[in-house]
């Protein structure tokens, strides 16, 4: 082994004084930075296109749709349409569970993720013994265990509360 490949798919020769495993770590190091350039390039691309005017207008529509179809389903169609209005909102509550999960995955501070160190500090006996009052610490516990920002358990409590609604939800839990 004299050497490793470039992207070029050219071998290239060890540099002066590196080892076959320096080399191995240095081309390891390359393809790590690349693909985490390209993951952070199509984090971009989703959020981009999250808060495009066209996809905004058509959740708004899909939002409106949630808001009022079943009151227009009750007032202006005849009962037979109902699987229409239950698929129409099945769909509805996919595309709200999509845009959830794409937030998450794109959207910095969407769902923030507990820091674990943060919350070994605050759960500490030198915390709890150093602490002004039980409510400063339990707010202090809070803040560190706080998962989601508000617009994601907005999102999150606004859909499932679609979902609960759904004839075959209510009948999987005993509801009638």
């Amino acid at each position: 082994f004299d050497g490793c490949f470039d992207e070029d798919g050219q071998r290239n020769p060890l540099h002066e004084g590196e080892s076959e495993i320096e080399s191995l770590n240095n081309h390891k190091q390359t393809s790590k930075e690349t693909t985490t350039a390209k993951l952070n390039r199509r984090k971009r691309l989703v959020n981009k296109f999250l808060d495009s005017n066209e996809t905004i207008t058509f959740m708004s529509f899909i939002t409106v749709y949630a808001l009022y179809g079943d009151d227009v389903r009750i007032i202006a169609f005849q009962p037979n349409f109902d699987i229409v209005f239950l698929a129409l909102s099945a769909v509805a509550s996919a595309f709200f569970l999509i845009e959830i999960s794409l937030l998450c995955w794109c959207k910095d501070g969407y769902l923030r993720r507990p820091d674990l160190t943060a919350i070994g500090d605050v759960c500490s006996m030198y915390a709890w013994k150093k602490r002004k009052s039980t409510f400063g610490w339990l707010s202090q516990l809070w803040r560190v265990l706080q998962p989601g920002s508000f617009y994601f358990w907005l999102d999150l409590i606004s859909t499932f509360s679609m979902v609960i609604e759904m004839p075959w939800f209510v009948q999987l839990f005993g509801g009638g």
